[in-house]
C-alpha cells in the first residue's frame, strides 16, 4: 500500500451530460484491484442501479471476452444488460402494478449467476436499497443472494429499507409502512407478487435472513495503512457526535483518541447491531415517533435516538464532521441527502437523482467513490471455501472494554459470561472467496434498555483548530495516474483527502464506438472548490424541509 494512499472521488458527466441506467454502460474503466473498495449512494429501491454500478466499474462481467475473462465481450453484454433491463422494466409496470413473470425472475438469477466476477476488497452500498420509489424488492434481494457469494459487500442500515427489516421482524405485510405509495413501491410490488403467487413470504424471509442481514451494518469504514486517516460512510449525514450517541445506545466503548481507535468503535457499534438484527429485535432501536419526524424532515435528537438520526437526519448545521481531529484525517461519505457545503471537502455525499426516476430518458448524474485502504484495523478473515460453507476456525476470546451503559443484554442467558467477544482469525488461502468477519459482540454485552441512552452521552467536540482551517483553505487539484502506475492512484492531502481522477489511457480498454449515454464519452468534472450539487445552487443552511 503507498503511503499516499487517499480517496478518490469518480463523479463522471456524460457527452450529453447524463448517465441513463437504460444503455449498457461500456465503461473505460481499469482492471480493479483486489484491494480496491467501492461505495455506491441509494438505489432508490433499484437494483438496475446496482448492477450498471458493477458493470460500469469491472466488477461484474455480465459475458466474458473470450480472450480475457476480466473484461467483458461488449457485444454479448450489451444484448444481456438490455435483457436485465426488460425484466426490470416489467418488475416497475404500469399503472396497476408489477407485471413480472415467474419466467423472468429464473432468467434474472440465471443471467446474474452465469455472469463472472472481478474481486475487489468490498462493495459499500449506501442504503435505501429497499422499499423505495423504484423496482421490486424481489429482484434486489435476489441481486444481493447472488453476489454476496462472490463479493464482500455492506449494507448500511438506513431509513427506507429499515421498513423491509421491521416488516420481517414484526411478520407483517409488505404494505405496512409509513411510506407513502410513491415512497415504497419497490416493497408493495413485492407484496404483489407473493399475492400473485410469483413468490412466497418464506422465500422473501429465506434471502434475507441468509444473506441480506449478514451483510447489514450501522456503518462502514476504511482506514489508511498507517492509521492516521479513516473514511467513515453513513446512510444520512452524521458527526462524531452521531457515532458517540450510537455507542453509548448499544452500550460498547467509545475511543475516538485515534484512527484505529476509532475503527474499533464501530466494529464495536456494528458487532451490537449484528446481535439486534439477529434476533429480529432491530426496529426495537428506534422510536417509530422519530421515524415519523424524520419523514416530515424534523430535527431528531441523537441523544436520544441515534438510530432515527443515523439513518433520517439532513440538518448539516448540528453536526460536527472535523476533517482533522486529535492529530489524524477523517473523511466522511453518506447518501440521503444531496446537499454538500462548500467549505467542507473533506465531505461527500452519493445521494444524486441517478436511479431514482425511471425510465429516465434524461437521465442523471452517476457517481461512486473508491479507496484502497484496509477494510479492519487487525487482520481478522473468514476464508470461505465455497460459496455458502465457511469452515471451523479457532476461536480466540479477547477481553472487551467494559460498556458505557453496563446494563444487561435484553438477549441475556443466565450463566452465560459477559464482557468477552469472539473473533475468528484465520490466514488467508488462494481459495476465494475471501470475506471479512469483524469481531461480534456477545449477547450479554448489549443494554438491556437500548432506548434510554440520553444521560449516557456526554461529547465535546472542542473548537476548530489552524490546522484544521488552513487544510480546509487549501485548493483542490486535478491528477490523473501515471500510465506506469496502478489503476487507481491515490495522492494524499494536501490539497484535498477527496480527489478526482480520470482512467489513463495506458489502462483504458479499446471498447465498441460509443453511443449517446455511455461511458467512453465521459469527461472528467473540474476539482473547483465548490463542489456541484444537484440543486440550483450552493446552500450555506441546510433546507429543514426537502422532498423525501
Amino acid at each position: 500500500m503507498p503511503d499516499n494512499a487517499n480517496v478518490l472521488l469518480r463523479d463522471v458527466i456524460y457527452a450529453n451530460g447524463f448517465a441513463t441506467l437504460e444503455f449498457y454502460p461500456m465503461s473505460t474503466r481499469p482492471i480493479p484491484t483486489k484491494s480496491i473498495q467501492l461505495r455506491i449512494g441509494d438505489l432508490h429501491g433499484n437494483v438496475l442501479k446496482l448492477i450498471y454500478f458493477l458493470v460500469h466499474e469491472n466488477v461484474l462481467i455480465l459475458a466474458p471476452d473470450a480472450k480475457n475473462t476480466e473484461m467483458p465481450d461488449d457485444e454479448k453484454s450489451n444484448k444481456l444488460y438490455a435483457e436485465l433491463v426488460r425484466i426490470h422494466g416489467r418488475a416497475v409496470g404500469d399503472e396497476k402494478g408489477s407485471l413480472l413473470t415467474k419466467a423472468d425472475l429464473v432468467r434474472f438469477r440465471e443471467i446474474l449467476e452465469n455472469a463472472s466476477i472481478n474481486p475487489v476488497d468490498k462493495i459499500i452500498i449506501i442504503g435505501d436499497d429497499m422499499c423505495d420509489r423504484v423496482g421490486n424488492d424481489k429482484l434486489t434481494l435476489i441481486a444481493i443472494e447472488v453476489l454476496v457469494r462472490r463479493l464482500t459487500i455492506d449494507i448500511l442500515t438506513s431509513n427506507h429499507a429499515a421498513e423491509l427489516i421491521r416488516v420481517c421482524e414484526t411478520n407483517s405485510s409488505f404494505t405496512d409502512t409509513i411510506f407513502t405509495d410513491e415512497h415504497s413501491r419497490s416493497m408493495r410490488r413485492l407484496q404483489q407478487i407473493i399475492d400473485d403467487g410469483l413468490t412466497t413470504r418464506e422465500a422473501v424471509l429465506k434471502i434475507v435472513n441468509e444473506s441480506y442481514k449478514p451483510c447489514l451494518k450501522a456503518l462502514s469504514y476504511t482506514l489508511k495503512e498507517d492509521e492516521k486517516e479513516i473514511t467513515i460512510d453513513s446512510h444520512a449525514p452524521i458527526g462524531l457526535e452521531t457515532i458517540a450517541a450510537l455507542a453509548a445506545k448499544l452500550g460498547v466503548a467509545f475511543n475516538d483518541d485515534s484512527a484505529r481507535g476509532l475503527a474499533e468503535t464501530i466494529d464495536r457499534i456494528n458487532g451490537a447491531f449484528k446481535q439486534y438484527v439477529d434476533h429480529n429485535k432491530s426496529a426495537t432501536l428506534y422510536s417509530r415517533e422519530n421515524v415519523v419526524k424524520g419523514y416530515h424532515s424534523d430535527i431528531i435528537d441523537v441523544k436520544k435516538d441515534p438510530f432515527a438520526f443515523l439513518t433520517w437526519n439532513r440538518d448539516l448545521e448540528i453536526i460536527r464532521r472535523p476533517a482533522i481531529h486529535k492529530g489524524f484525517k477523517i473523511n466522511w461519505v453518506h447518501g440521503h441527502h444531496p446537499v454538500e457545503l462548500p467549505a467542507e471537502h473533506h465531505v461527500t455525499t452519493l445521494d444524486t437523482l441517478f436511479g431514482k426516476i425511471y425510465p429516465s430518458p434524461f437521465g442523471a448524474v452517476y457517481k461512486c467513490i473508491a479507496t484502497d485502504q484496509r477494510s479492519s484495523p487487525s487482520p481478522i478473515l473468514t476464508v470461505a471455501q465455497s460459496p455458502i460453507t465457511v469452515p471451523p476456525a479457532v476461536s480466540v476470546a479477547t477481553k472487551q472494554p467494559p460498556p458505557v451503559l453496563g446494563k444487561q443484554s435484553p438477549f441475556h442467558k443466565s450463566g452465560s459470561s459477559p464482557g468477552l467477544f469472539t473473533s475468528t482469525p484465520t490466514r488467508p488461502t488462494s481459495v476465494l472467496p475471501v470475506r471479512r468477519s469483524l469481531p461480534s459482540m456477545k449477547m450479554e454485552e448489549l443494554p438491556s434498555q437500548a432506548g434510554k441512552c440520553d444521560s449516557a452521552v456526554s461529547f465535546n467536540l472542542g473548537t476548530e483548530s489552524p490546522v484544521r482551517k488552513q487544510w480546509l483553505s487549501s485548493p483542490m487539484k486535478m491528477m490523473s495516474p501515471s500510465p506506469a502506475t496502478s489503476p487507481v492512484k491515490m495522492m494524499s492531502p494536501p490539497p484535498s483527502p477527496v480527489k478526482m481522477i480520470s482512467p489513463s489511457p495506458a489502462t483504458s480498454r479499446t471498447s465498441l464506438p460509443a453511443r449517446p449515454g455511455t461511458a467512453s464519452q465521459g469527461r472528467l468534472i473540474s476539482a473547483s472548490p465548490v463542489k456541484m450539487v444537484m440543486l440550483p445552487s450552493p446552500l450555506t443552511r441546510s433546507p429543514r424541509r426537502l422532498p423525501k
